[in-house]
């Protein structure tokens, strides 16, 4: 953009974004980044997901082949590698490309490791742009093939059943009322039936653009409205939105006093959305029909926990006890694999680490990469005055609702 700058007549940001057809949503995370704080990394993931897609339509589909790729090398592995992706299509992602027995047969002759250095030579010497596009898919598909295990481990990639662990479920996280309320609503696709849940979809002038472009461009099929809890931001937009969908009869999964409800699972319950596996984790307190989702497709685990957990904070005791978020942390949550990722109703990230560093805390852990409290520390206990798990967790709340971060300089 800066490169299509005239010093004679410069042009606002903005005015270039439109000129060249690029969405102004990234030029408003430019300036967050450059002029205020760091956007979350929830959002810059959206906007990466979109930023491929742009770049896809406005560039990469209107390459032409330069025909087959060729090169002298003598690396048998390399000509491999080249012949493969030269004989094969990519219109579905690459998804089938790497589930495809010839991928199979690269990876058990070569290995993954070699497989990826290999890969990568491609891309330095790739001329033709569709020849460097499919060696991208792969390494990226090889990529989160191995999430969440040991980089060592390589038997899935040659086994008969490897495409399902190659299966991601996809999630676009939707901003709402950010300033304010700094909500989130999120949208997860089963990528392989293109089964599709909108989860508390609170602000429906905010959720419905995204989610009706999603449905109309990517022929996904909605099965249900989900909800955390009860409370207007997050399930106040129910009806409004199977409404403007033309959808009177959607189902809503949710706690029994959520706006429409039509289905309440019980703790543990097993749901389906496509081929991801669901579970319903009931975690009464900030609600006590406060649900929090893990959703898990092959290797990928994620938890949809509403105003339960945030990320370094937890929510407001409004209808329970100590006693239940307590359960519901500690145990409910705590029992989940440690790789799951963690969608929070809410961004309080920044206000929640501050409140952490503000007193003698112990917060993070290097090998999970978490931040935390832990109620049983010995730190935590002579902080608050209290040694009873419960009675941390009581007095932790009650100092995190008098805590104004904007009076307070955290200890470091």
């Amino acid at each position: 953009m800066d490169m299509q700058q005239d010093k004679q007549r410069k042009m606002s940001m903005f005015s270039i974004a439109k000129t060249i057809g690029l969405p102004a949503t990234f030029v408003e995370l430019r300036h967050q980044a450059t002029h205020e704080q760091l956007p979350s990394l929830t959002r810059l993931r959206s906007a990466a997901d979109k930023a491929l897609v742009w770049i896809w339509d406005h560039y990469w589909q209107h390459i032409e082949a330069q025909g087959p790729f060729q090169e002298t090398r003598t690396d048998a592995c390399y000509e491999s590698m080249v012949q493969f992706l030269n004989e094969t299509d990519t219109k579905d992602g690459g998804s089938s490309l790497v589930g495809g027995e010839g991928f199979r047969d690269l990876i058990s002759r070569w290995g993954k490791v070699q497989i990826l250095k290999t890969l990568m030579e491609v891309q330095d010497q790739a001329e033709d742009g569709r020849m460097l596009l499919k060696a991208l898919q792969v390494t990226r598909l090889l990529m989160e093939a191995d999430e969440g295990k040991p980089r060592a481990c390589l038997a899935d990639l040659k086994d008969p059943d490897a495409p399902s662990v190659l299966r991601k479920m996809h999630i676009q996280s939707i901003p709402m009322w950010t300033g304010t309320g700094d909500n989130y609503a999120y949208l997860v696709v089963d990528e392989k039936t293109k089964d599709a849940v909108i989860i508390d979809p609170a602000h429906p002038p905010e959720v419905l653009p995204v989610l009706k472009k999603a449905l109309e461009s990517d022929g996904l099929n909605l099965i249900s409205i989900v909800n955390t809890h009860h409370h207007g931001d997050h399930a106040g937009g129910n009806l409004r939105i199977r409404e403007a969908l033309g959808k009177p009869t959607l189902p809503i999964w949710a706690g029994i006093k959520s706006e429409g409800v039509t289905f309440t699972p019980g703790h543990e319950e097993q749901l389906k959305i496509g081929s991801i596996s669901v579970t319903s984790l009931h975690t009464p307190c900030h609600t006590q029909d406060s649900i929090c989702w893990f959703l898990e497709d092959g290797n990928h685990r994620a938890v949809f926990s509403g105003d339960t957990l945030f990320i370094g904070g937890c929510g407001r005791f409004f209808e329970g006890t100590p006693a239940e978020m307590h359960v519901a942390l500690n145990k409910t949550l705590a029992a989940l694999p440690d790789d799951t990722l963690v969608y929070p109703g809410h961004e309080y990230t920044k206000s929640n680490v501050k409140f952490a560093l503000s007193g003698k805390f112990t917060i993070g852990d290097e090998k999970k990469h978490n931040v935390f409290m832990r109620v049983e520390d010995p730190e935590i206990q002579n902080a608050v005055g209290h040694a009873d798990p419960v009675q941390v967790m009581a007095k932790l709340r009650e100092m995190k609702n008098s805590f104004n971060p904007a009076k307070q300089t955290p200890k470091m």
